[in-house]
């Protein structure tokens, strides 16, 4: 588990980097308020087999906004992103709204 500042909020991520912690992701689980995933390197999501809604930020390798996608109810497919380096998956309601485009977090590898 990593500790990241988001917005002047200390939060702690969870990451999935090999290939099997990045497949299994937070299938299976409820996440909670709170509960975060980075996945790197990823580019797409589903919400197959998942038991709660997730909010979902699409990030680059700067950690700006792609996209974000709020509420993501299970069995989802999310589009792909070219963009994309990173998914970080939250429990619903865990960050404020960053927009398209704002720095959320610095990933070094």
């Amino acid at each position: 588990m990593h500790s990241y500042i988001i917005n002047e909020q200390a939060i702690k991520i969870n990451v999935a980097s090999s290939f099997f912690l990045r497949l299994k992701g937070f299938l299976g689980k409820r996440p909670k308020k709170g509960d975060a995933l980075l996945i790197v390197p990823c580019n797409q999501i589903h919400t197959f087999f998942m038991k709660e809604p997730i909010d979902v930020y699409y990030l680059n390798q700067e950690g700006e906004v792609v996209k974000y996608y709020p509420a993501v109810r299970p069995w989802r497919v999310l589009p792909p992103s070219f963009k994309t380096y990173m998914v970080l998956e939250l429990g619903v309601g865990t960050l404020p709204v960053f927009s398209d485009g704002e720095k959320m977090l610095v990933w070094q590898e």
